[in-house]
């Protein structure tokens, strides 16, 4: 956690961090890691090499990566659907009310940052499709 704490000191508009607790941020860090290792495929630059030349730990624009998606987990909870939703309104206002309002599961600054290091496997986005969408943009 000691290298989070040198990357948010950095970092503009990190409250939802700053004002955590140790615990939460140990719990972000984690499930952080959890969603970027469950539906990104990362390529081999990713990875420092090992002496062997196996895959060794993450490079660190990696870690830039799961530290910004656990400051959006600190903030957004992409699992939880919208209020109206959760209350059974399906329609307001003449507007149909419908599931793509979730927030996406990944921080769009971590895919911003991971570049061509990895490539998303799972859209869950769009109902459950699977997918190869790189991040190169």
């Amino acid at each position: 956690m000691e290298r989070a704490e040198e990357y948010f000191a950095n970092r503009l508009h990190a409250d939802a961090w700053n004002v955590a607790s140790d615990d939460d941020k140990r719990r972000a860090l984690a499930q952080a890691r959890i969603i970027l290792d469950s539906v990104v495929v990362f390529s081999d630059a990713a990875f420092l090499l090992n002496d062997d030349g196996t895959r060794g730990d993450y490079v660190e624009q990696i870690y830039f990566c799961v530290y910004e998606q656990a400051l959006y987990l600190l903030k957004i909870d992409p699992t939880e659907y919208p209020e109206l939703l959760t209350l059974g309104v399906s329609v307001g206002g003449g507007a149909t009310l419908d599931k793509t309002f979730v927030a996406p599961l990944l921080s769009p600054v971590a895919v911003r940052l991971l570049g061509r290091l990895g490539s998303v496997v799972v859209n869950d986005e769009r109902r459950g499709s699977i997918v190869s969408k790189s991040f190169d943009y």
